[in-house]
């Protein structure tokens, strides 16, 4: 079951009708142990508490996770790597073999996530998560046809076309007389940061690592140099 739900009454509450249920768990829910919750762990430890059947662990592996189960006590298993063996939790084992699509979908979603984390309004979170879903989907069809891009080479080469494709003047917010050229020069030109060539007048140092200058001019009536440092490669 996902931490959204989980808690140890609910744990109790499936019990008293004869379901056993183990999943993640947050550690803000009522009646986890305040040990837990403070407890710091190293690579690989585990710390648990348990209360008749209702079994909560902390395990830490790249970051601690917390789990409950009703199900598992606190013993481990060892896990066959390519080129190592390693020691989890065997609810950890049977959490990552049985959890469901939606969990794995969360997982994906929270590398490049869209929404901003300290917006307030409901509705542009909303929009983005959906965003974000239409994304996943059409990424996992791309990759049932055959494709072998990473989801963030994919992603970075849907939003160029639909920067080359959609981007026309009318969706401009500027007012007055419509320009003639319908590519603007910012979509074409050196709009983008990007590595050029040093030369011996131009080349500074940055700490331990080399910088370009290079000068970019802007479109408009009165275009003034301005200065930008770039890293070389």
């Amino acid at each position: 079951m996902d931490n959204f739900y989980n808690s140890p009454q609910l744990a109790d509450l499936l019990l008293t009708h004869k379901t056993d249920v183990y999943g993640t768990l947050k550690l803000s829910r009522k009646e986890v142990p305040n040990e837990l919750k403070s407890k710091k762990l190293k690579k690989g430890e585990t710390a648990s508490y348990q209360r008749g059947k209702v079994t909560i662990l902390k395990w830490k592996d790249k970051k601690e996770i917390a789990l409950i189960s009703t199900v598992h006590s606190n013993t481990c298993v060892e896990i066959e790597k390519r080129v190592e063996t390693k020691v989890k939790p065997k609810v950890v084992v049977d959490y990552n073999d049985t959890m469901g699509g939606v969990d794995r979908v969360d997982q994906h979603l929270a590398d490049y996530s869209l929404p901003r984390k300290r917006g307030k309004k409901y509705y542009k979170k909303l929009f983005f998560h959906l965003l974000d879903l239409a994304l996943w989907n059409s990424f996992i069809v791309y990759r049932k046809c055959g494709g072998n891009k990473s989801a963030l080479v994919y992603r970075m080469d849907l939003i160029q076309q639909i920067m080359e494709k959609y981007h026309q003047t009318e969706f401009s917010c500027r007012r007055g007389r419509p320009s003639a050229n319908l590519t603007p020069l910012r979509l074409t030109g050196r709009h983008f940061p990007e590595y050029i060539p040093a030369t011996e007048k131009k080349k500074t140092q940055h700490g331990n690592a080399e910088y370009v200058a290079e000068f970019v001019m802007p479109v408009g009536k009165n275009p003034q140099r301005n200065s930008l440092l770039l890293p070389r490669l």
